[in-house]
């Protein structure tokens, strides 16, 4: 995966023109509440997937933002991403990619008018070379013009020569999404073409809360002969007689069974349940299995400190630094706590990978008042400011 250098978000939610002029291999966002940083990593999302329908779906329903959904059918209220919530009067279309716009999700209000019959336009996207499931979706038996969001994506997995030939421009992916008719077993339909194709449209994103254990254990079962290893050096920082990991049915009462974690301890026959060991092992665990699973991708973490004491946290960083250059992985974190950031700061000194902070505040210029702005420290500038004992939050 190349790494994105900078970006450059525009009209999505309250980002209304925000850019961030340096990027690194691990990157940690501060700021205010309701300054944008969970925004930016749901960006960061958007733009991973694809523009994915699914995704927008996903994240929408997260924000109880989903209007008149029934059995995956109904309107899919796409207006909330945009600043203030409407489609811009003057056509302005979101913009989440780098700054000279060689990789980049679009989405813009657009329209579209049925002219043919459907069985028509049927046999004509179905002799198509490419996005028969993703056309179909978005065309149905309406008559007069229709609504619809235009996505147009251009990115790394894109751009492989076996995936590039197959769109027409080659290389960039046009999906109309029908929000007034919303249908999700269309676009499902409309990913798995995507999928066979091998592009990689699901974001490792570790929410603030916990992760469903039947998403765990899919996660262990994927990774585990491959990089098993390394999410068991992630378990020995909270204990390191952890040599083991396993997943074993549990029987709930009244639910039927349930995959839960358990770990092996040197010297020890019998596996301890993982949740023995507190919140904070469970939320290593979700760390490192999401950045195992990452691999030549990006992983996003909304607020890191979650469930972890601060004296564990620089140990926590120095291995997400290590596995994050072993494995490509580009890394965006979120944060309130001062700890934090200073065990950010402490072990980028003594990582060879590039690592940036970046604060979101709301500017006080006349210009732009009242848009989100970012800070951007790097190493040098950083260590600065937390040997200064400076806010930086």
């Amino acid at each position: 995966m190349p790494q994105l250098n900078n970006l450059k978000i525009q009209n999505f939610r309250l980002l209304q023109n925000l850019e961030i002029p340096q990027l690194g291999q691990v990157n940690l966002i501060v700021g205010k509440n309701n300054a944008g940083k969970s925004t930016v990593l749901e960006a960061l999302c958007i733009y991973e997937s694809l523009g994915s329908p699914l995704l927008l779906e996903e994240v929408l329903e997260k924000h109880d933002e989903l209007e008149d959904i029934t059995n995956g059918e109904g309107i899919l209220s796409v207006e909330n991403f945009f600043t203030n919530r409407s489609f811009s009067q003057n056509g302005e279309e979101i913009y989440i990619g780098n700054t000279d716009q060689t990789e980049y999700v679009k989405m813009k209000q657009t329209y579209f008018m049925l002219e043919k019959s459907a069985e028509e336009l049927e046999d004509i996207i179905l002799r198509r070379r490419v996005r028969k499931e993703l056309e179909k979706a978005a065309l149905k038996t309406y008559e007069g013009v229709r609504q619809s969001l235009k996505i147009i994506t251009k990115n790394y997995q894109l751009e492989k020569p076996t995936v590039a030939s197959r769109f027409d421009p080659p290389g960039i992916l046009q999906t109309w999404l029908d929000f007034q008719s919303y249908d999700h077993d269309d676009y499902q339909l409309a990913q798995l073409e995507l999928q066979k194709m091998g592009l990689k449209l699901i974001s490792n994103y570790v929410p603030t809360d916990f992760i469903p254990l039947s998403k765990l254990a899919a996660i262990w079962d994927d990774i585990f002969l491959t990089h098993g290893q390394q999410v068991i050096e992630g378990l020995k920082l909270i204990d390191p007689k952890v040599e083991g990991l396993t997943f074993r049915n549990v029987n709930q009462s009244g639910s039927g069974t349930e995959r839960k974690p358990f770990v092996k301890l040197k010297g020890q026959e019998q596996l301890e349940p993982l949740r023995s060991y507190g919140d904070g092992i469970r939320r290593i665990l979700q760390l490192f299995l999401y950045l195992v699973q990452a691999k030549g991708r990006f992983l996003l973490i909304d607020e890191f400190e979650n469930g972890l004491h601060y004296t564990v946290q620089p140990k926590v960083w120095e291995l997400i630094f290590k596995l994050a250059k072993d494995l490509n992985v580009q890394v965006f974190a979120t944060t309130h706590s001062w700890d934090c950031v200073t065990a950010f700061q402490q072990v980028s000194q003594d990582s060879e990978e590039e690592a940036i902070l970046f604060r979101l505040g709301h500017s006080i210029r006349t210009t732009n008042k009242g848009q989100v702005i970012a800070r951007v420290y790097d190493k040098e500038s950083l260590q600065r400011v937390t040997q200064a004992d400076l806010e930086v939050r």
